[in-house]
């Protein structure tokens, strides 16, 4: 990694609690024990568990932007000697009115004040027992510009703190409890806004505006958790896995009585009595009831998502935020909400949906791009080591600093909506790129053993797409999950209910306003925009053959599209089309009806089709071999039934599906000639058909086999064997010379004819070849032609021509005796003979 545990202590520490590693290294020593820091004596010193420690063997860019190595110490070292460890702070959660802001500010820039132990101080600060300026600049994270000295009299003053019995200090009763509202929020109010656009508002929130806090969800009941906050199941990150569902659900408060004392959760069982139960099995709650997400007028500036985070320019994180590449318009992004506009001026945005765990999921999708070292594979496998940004800054700038600017040499043209954020999306441009970080060195760390490689391959991973360098140097791409977005789960900012005299400005939960809220041609569920590209690649394939005419602008598509919904699917869903289901029953291998992009056959296929209002539908039955169409309900079928034509009318919406059933079968059978004709059999295996003359009979004799004719009539016959089935030979008739599937004969009487079919299965006596299972039990082995079988073996089998005589023998392991065989025409001792005139099996026994 490109960061160290005193970069994670004075930037990422503002959210944590103190202790591991803004306080121990990776081998449980403190950095600063008061005297000294940590091992000292420079890498050499270390032990090999704590040599991958960064503070005590890599360069911190914060520190030293040009990649120069302190001489003779470790380069944190007087960092942590002037700041000291931040130590766990109970109070940081506990103490009722305790200043995250302080605290942040006394870690951020109190470590850069001489004279302050900021991370040392840092608690003492946030608990109210010392004074901190807090500079106008930045926002975020604050910045303390002064730290006064600890000074426990200012906690005496605001009752915090109070002097016990025995002369001691000691905090108020009353002071430390359950953790207050506020004390979540300081960590977690501007986090959850990039991750999530989680806003704190009783205007945005239900649950904000009936005082429903934060631990009344994420409770730790009776410290059952050993003492973690309940969590739910979201959809990006592993920490704490095992604690999963731990957090109060909506079904827990709502409808099984679990709400906390004091809160009433109200029951939505009748408001949810019309809708279908399918409902609540694919989807999850938040889906209809975090329906929008508003930015928060209350706080300066918008308090809004990223979006976007680029790194493949620069190496500095440069962020897009949501309202950059969306307007109001859910279903354009490119254009506000008139009427959203005419009554409100906040900005308000739409989640995108996903599947998580076999239910839909609002998320808030975060495009990331950034470069790695390919390691192996392709695809989903590919393994992909990231770069550190330190290292790329190096390689696209010649500076390890943040912020460090891209060599002229390496120019980019700006794609994706935001000029402050350029997205490379050409060719050439992305090899320009891709060349320099493979022909960059590491001058502050070198590896000789890696020539001092930044990367041996590097690729760009963005939007799906891994783009790397093939072999003669051209960029391509293949796509790849390594590459997908980083989706965060939505699950706060429950909207209000619907307000039925502004509904512009409150619709409420989808399905408020009705079905069709979702289920409409112009639903913003099914129709709504997601991002999954911010700048389209120049050229549409991954050799970069085909130019594409959107290139470097963003990709949009529907909502439905990353549910997984064709066309078809979402057409018949929203009504403007509507839907046709088509099942096929009966019998008939191989059948099939088609139609309008159906495919729909007896083992599934595209069986769900949509017609336009008063349309109408044209299907095709398509007979397997040996089967006819028996009949059709639901539409109108041609004389002949291989067609049908179905008049949809123009009832749409839901409730207007229609239903098409065809059921194929075998043909009709027919009585054999009694004075002149062909009596027909088919025989043997696989399967086919014969037919002419009036005659369809299948494999087996099924069907039409009989035809009275008159004498002298020539008939001929055709046999349509299905896939992996052959002719093996025709009597009582004269095959043709040419085609070994036709055959004819003159009728002179009843003329008896016979197809011999066969798929060399090894089944049936028809059949050229006979199947032999031999199974073993016990120790020992029976060989036979092509035939050495165990009883470790499960189960051996040979084919055999039929009529034919196969002799085995059984031999025993050392210590074994031959009980005997069971199955064979003749034995003699360890000896089976079996002449092969059907499948037939053969069991041997060992014992000892």
């Amino acid at each position: 990694m490109d960061k160290t545990s005193y970069f994670f202590t004075f930037q990422c520490g503002i959210c944590h609690p103190g202790g591991g590693p803004t306080q121990y290294d990776r081998d449980g020593r403190k950095y600063f024990d008061g005297t000294n820091f940590g091992y000292g004596g420079g890498v050499a010193a270390l032990p090999p568990e704590a040599k991958l420690d960064g503070d005590y063997g890599f360069i911190v860019p914060k520190d030293s932007a040009d990649g120069t190595v302190l001489a003779g110490t470790p380069v944190l070292a007087n960092g942590w000697k002037k700041n000291g460890v931040l130590e766990p702070d109970c109070l940081l959660c506990h103490l009722s009115g305790y200043s995250w802001k302080n605290r942040a500010a006394t870690l951020v820039g109190g470590q850069g004040i001489t004279g302050v132990a900021a991370f040392k101080v840092a608690p003492a600060m946030g608990a109210g027992f010392g004074s901190v300026t807090v500079a106008a600049a930045p926002a975020f994270p604050p910045t303390a510009s002064a730290v006064g000295p600890v000074d426990y009299e200012l906690g005496i003053a605001a009752g915090t703190l109070e002097v016990n019995g025995s002369n001691q200090l000691q905090i108020r009763l009353g002071k430390v409890g359950p953790t207050p509202e506020a004390n979540c929020r300081g960590c977690h109010s501007t986090p959850d806004t990039k991750k999530s656009g989680r806003t704190l508002l009783d205007a945005t929130d239900v649950h904000k505006l009936n005082a429903v806090n934060c631990t009344a969800c994420h409770t730790n009941a009776g410290n059952a958790l050993e003492h973690q906050f309940g969590k739910g199941d979201v959809t990006i990150g592993s920490v704490r896995d095992d604690l999963d569902n731990t957090v109060r659900s909506c079904a827990d408060c709502h409808l099984n009585g679990a709400a906390p004392a004091g809160l009433i959760a109200p029951d939505p069982t009748r408001a949810h009595a019309s809708i279908p139960s399918l409902h609540f099995s694919a989807m999850k709650c938040q889906v209809c009831h975090i329906r929008y997400m508003e930015d928060d007028p209350v706080t300066a500036g918008m308090q809004v998502p990223e979006l976007i985070v680029e790194m493949s320019t620069n190496g500095t994180q440069t962020i897009s935020t949501w309202e950059k590449y969306f307007k109001t318009n859910p279903l354009d992004p490119s254009q506000n909400d008139a009427a959203l506009s005419a009554v409100t001026s906040t900005y308000r945005w739409y989640p995108a949906i996903r599947w998580y765990k076999g239910k839909l999921q609002t998320v808030k999708p975060l495009l990331t791009a950034y470069y790695g070292d390919w390691i192996s594979g392709t695809g989903d496998t590919a393994i992909i080591r990231p770069i550190p940004l330190r290292m790329v800054r190096k390689a696209l700038g010649d500076k390890y600093g943040v912020g460090t600017p891209r060599l002229g040499t390496l120019p980019v043209t700006p794609g994706g909506l935001d000029p402050a954020n350029p997205i490379p999306f050409k060719k050439a441009e992305i090899k320009a790129l891709l060349e320099a970080i493979g022909n960059a060195n590491d001058t502050a760390n070198p590896d000789p053993a890696a020539n001092n490689d930044i990367a041996v391959r590097p690729v760009l991973i963005r939007a799906e797409k891994v783009y790397y360098l093939n072999d003669v140097g051209e960029v391509e791409f293949f796509e790849s999950a390594v590459a997908e977005s980083h989706d965060f789960a939505i699950n706060h900012n429950v909207v209000p209910k619907r307000d039925p005299a502004n509904p512009i400005l409150k619709p409420g939960p989808y399905g408020a306003g009705g079905c069709t809220d979702c289920h409409s041609p112009s639903s913003t569920f099914f129709f709504g925009k997601q991002l999954i590209e911010p700048a389209e690649y120049e050229f549409l394939d991954e050799h970069g053959t085909q130019p594409n005419p959107n290139a470097g602008k963003p990709h949009y598509v529907p909502h439905y599209v990353a549910m997984g919904y064709s066309d078809y699917k979402v057409a018949s869903l929203t009504g403007d089309r509507i839907a046709v289901n088509v099942r096929v029953l009966g019998w008939g291998p191989g059948s099939t009806v088609t139609g309008d992009g159906l495919d729909c056959g007896f083992g599934g296929g595209l069986c769900v089709t949509t017609v336009a209002e008063s349309g109408t539908l044209a299907l095709t039955a398509n007979p397997g071999v040996g089967a006819t169409v028996s009949s059709w309900d639901g539409c109108a079928p041609s004389a002949d039934k291989l067609t049908c034509s179905l008049s949809v009318g123009g009832a749409s919406g839901l409730g207007s599906t229609k239903v098409v059933v065809v059921t194929f079968g075998q043909p009709a059978s027919t009585p054999m000639p009694t004075s002149s004709g062909v009596a027909l059999s088919v025989i043997g295996s696989g399967w086919g058909n014969v037919s002419g003359a009036g005659l369809n009979c299948n494999i087996g004799s099924q069907g039409a086999c009989g035809a009275e004719l008159a004498n002298g009539t020539l008939v001929t016959l055709v046999a349509t064997p299905d896939r992996y089935t052959w002719v093996e030979s025709w009597t009582g008739c004269t095959p043709d010379a040419v085609d070994p599937n036709k055959c004819t004969v003159s009728v002179s009487g009843v003329n008896a004819v016979s197809a011999l079919l066969s798929n060399g299965s090894g089944g049936g006596p028809y059949s050229p070849t006979q199947s032999l299972m031999v199974r073993v039990f016990g120790p020992g082995t029976i060989t036979g032609p092509g035939l050495s079988c165990r009883a470790e073996n499960g189960g051996c089998r040979i084919d055999v021509p039929t009529g034919d005589t196969v002799t085995l023998t059984a031999t025993g392991d050392s210590g074994a005796t031959f009980a005997g065989f069971a199955g064979c025409t003749s034995t003699t001792g360890s000896t089976c003979s079996i002449t092969m005139t059907e499948p037939s099996a053969v069991v041997g026994e060992f014992t000892r």
